[in-house]
């Protein structure tokens, strides 16, 4: 199963008690962590440690308790060698059930000096996010939490109100995180010199949290780890299989999200779109997106995630490489991380009332009926000339809206177009230049002349593109509903290209203006001239009109049966 960062966030927001603001908060770093030691052989019973008897009235476990030598060494020298109702955070592999990474909280058992262990929560939170933005190989979950307590008391006290007590804290922990099914609470005695040392192997599950089962503790290595199981409820709600295709070959079927995820506790909906009241219609929540292409249109994609449709469905074979951290939102971490699986992360963190969903391939390798099936827009930002044509194609004969974005060398300009059927001409139409013979390459990687791969220019520049198309893809969304953007297409009419212009130094911009301005006067002065000396310069737009050709063979037809359902 592949789980994305945000499902497990929020696991040590309640806890015990809340430090007060007077409270040290321990460093996040990794100065305040006792490292795994790597051992060849180890048994508890060389730290003097051994497994206490199950009380006969405890059910078991339906997993055992596994951890690895290492991460056993460093628990009985850290809690295992301090007083009593101190504790370490316990973390496991994705898909593993054990333990094989122990962070002794410094803070938090500082703070008990022996009286109630309370987990630092803000290291607690620090920690978590440090496991999970790691490379999918050195992820860890949150896996249970280990502390000790005095007098040879090995049992989890009882819940003694919200998130207190160990029962309490357990039963808090499943509340704050839908993933996790099973979470280990062992405990230690004997740590204060009254009776045995003793570890008692302590599980609760979700069904139950209140009442802590016995498990097996055994000591052995990752690749022993069971299987981690995961609450049944939250993949039946939230995740599909899906078959990503790459470039040569069918890969396994990974767990994506096929849902708005649930959002944030603190993050309500009406707060949450408090500022965009009255800005978008009702209808635009339930509007569904395909965009194709997630490099440097990532910052459109995002933008647009936070206005709140229900769902984008992303599209790109590529994965995150290290050129592309200065024109995209993509961060260190997402090195060699499928674009799509990291920006659909992105969006879970910003956009918490949108839904992301993504297919790691080229979009001719898609079926185009699953795939545009129920979607109001397609959006291709890629740099690809024959994915462009496909998505023409393939939204066309659906009857579906498409926006296509295109920067030009250098970043210094680019060029939008837009096809609403029944309403202005398609990309085919508009576009010809991109029909034409496509054998021709550039003699370095093979690709099209037509395509602009890994193509140099400025954030600026394609930000101030993206903004452009922002503004159509809303528009389009919207049109006809009684908000600023509603009656954007109709008051643009057949005007469905856009010639952006970034920097004075475009030379096609430059042209296209001078051809708009050839109409104007010269006498009694040169109006064209001064206009252009004085008040143009960069950053602009011009829209210009676009011409059906009725015989086109992606919208002809499409443009009159929409027509025909229009009078009907």
């Amino acid at each position: 199963m592949h789980l994305r960062p945000s499902d497990c966030m929020r696991l040590f927001q309640r806890v015990f008690m809340t430090p007060s603001e007077n409270d040290t908060i321990s460093p996040t770093s990794d100065d305040n962590v006792d490292h795994d030691l790597e051992i060849e052989d180890v048994d508890i019973t060389d730290f003097g440690f051994d497994v206490a008897d199950r009380p006969a009235h405890f059910g078991r476990s339906p997993v055992a308790m596994k951890i690895t030598k290492a991460a056993l060494t460093t628990l009985l020298e850290s809690v295992g060698s301090k007083p009593p109702e101190t504790g370490a955070a316990l973390f496991g592999p994705v898909n593993g059930m054990g333990v094989d990474v122990v962070e002794f909280d410094v803070e938090g058992s500082s703070r008990a000096a022996g009286s109630i262990y309370s987990p630092d929560v803000e290291w607690g939170n620090a920690r978590l996010q440090h496991w999970m933005y790691q490379s999918a190989e050195a992820r860890r979950l949150f896996t249970g939490h280990c502390h000790s307590h005095p007098m040879g008391f090995g049992w989890p006290s009882g819940k003694a109100g919200p998130a207190m007590g160990d029962l309490g804290y357990t039963e808090a922990v499943f509340a704050m995180n839908e993933v996790m099914e099973v979470f280990l609470i062992p405990i230690l005695t004997g740590t204060d010199g009254h009776g045995p040392q003793l570890i008692w192997p302590w599980v609760t599950t979700r069904d139950d949290p209140l009442t802590p089962l016995w498990a097996d503790l055994e000591i052995c290595e990752v690749d022993a780890f069971d299987q981690r199981p995961f609450n049944p409820e939250w993949e039946a709600q939230v995740a599909r299989r899906l078959v990503v295709v790459s470039n040569e070959s069918p890969r396994e079927p990974e767990t994506v999200i096929d849902e708005p995820p649930p959002a944030h506790p603190l993050v309500s909906r009406e707060a949450y779109f408090a500022r965009t009241e009255g800005q978008l219609s009702e209808a635009f929540h339930a509007r569904r997106i395909v965009a194709v292409g997630c490099g440097a249109g990532s910052f459109l994609i995002e933008k647009l995630a936070r206005l709140g449709p229900a769902e984008l469905i992303l599209v790109d074979p590529d994965v995150v490489e290290t050129p592309n951290l200065t024109r995209t939102n993509f961060e260190v971490t997402d090195l060699g991380r499928p674009k799509v699986e990291a920006l659909a992360e992105r969006i879970s963190h910003v956009a918490p009332h949108t839904g992301a969903t993504y297919h790691q391939a080229r979009i001719e390798q898609l079926d185009a009926d699953g795939l545009l099936d129920g979607v109001d827009l397609v959006i291709a930002g890629t740099d690809s000339v024959e994915a462009q044509r496909h998505c023409n194609t393939i939204a066309m004969a659906r009857n579906i809206p498409a926006l296509f974005i295109g920067i030009h060398k250098g970043a210094l300009g680019g060029r939008l177009i837009f096809s609403v059927p029944g309403q202005t001409a398609c990309y085919r139409c508009a576009a010809p230049d991109r029909y034409e013979d496509l054998t021709a390459t550039d003699g370095v990687n093979g690709a099209p002349v037509h395509d602009l791969h890994g193509e140099v220019g400025l954030l600026p520049n394609t930000l101030f593109v993206d903004a452009i198309a922002l503004q159509l893809a809303v528009a389009i969304l919207e049109r006809g509903q009684d908000t600023p953007f509603g009656g954007w297409l109709k008051s643009l009419g057949p005007r469905s290209e856009i010639m952006v212009r970034c920097d004075p130094a475009y030379d096609h911009g430059r042209r296209m203006f001078d051809v708009m301005l050839g109409d104007l006067p010269t006498e009694p002065k040169p109006y064209a001239d001064e206009l252009k000396a004085q008040a143009f310069f960069a950053s602009d737009t011009l829209w210009l009109e676009t011409k059906l050709n009725p015989a086109c063979q992606d919208c002809g037809w499409a443009q009159k049966r929409a027509r025909e359902e229009g009078a009907a």
